[in-house]
């Protein structure tokens, strides 16, 4: 699928920022889908507001797109919770992985542990 995506002056995203800034968020996605249709998804991360906005977004347009980034190391309850959101709202949850050879070659580099280290 080709995605289009509208270009924006300056001036015309001042406009739109000043109209977005004083109305709802449910507002906001409906501008959101106007503009963009299906180029347009939520990327989320499936915390607590990650999955209360995407609630919102699904009541504005049942063809809301979600993405999110799987590291491979996330916990057993984030798999679930992927599972749950599927059956919930009947969106297929778009997967990234990350590239396996520059996590290993990052691995090999700074150990396994390289995000917990001060």
């Amino acid at each position: 699928m080709a995605l289009v995506r509208p270009r924006f002056s300056k001036t015309e995203l001042t406009d739109i920022n000043e109209r977005l800034e004083a109305v709802t968020t449910k507002d906001v996605l409906n501008w959101v889908e106007l503009t963009f249709g299906r180029s347009a998804a939520q990327i989320s991360s499936f915390g607590l507001e990650d999955q209360a906005l995407f609630h919102i977004y699904w009541t504005v347009t049942k063809d809301a797109r979600l993405i999110t980034l799987d590291t491979l190391r996330l916990p057993t309850e984030t798999y679930s919770l992927f599972d749950q959101t599927k059956l919930r709202y009947g969106v297929d949850v778009e997967f990234f992985y990350p590239q396996l050879n520059s996590v290993s070659e990052m691995v090999k580099e700074h150990g396994n542990n390289l995000f917990y280290k001060g």
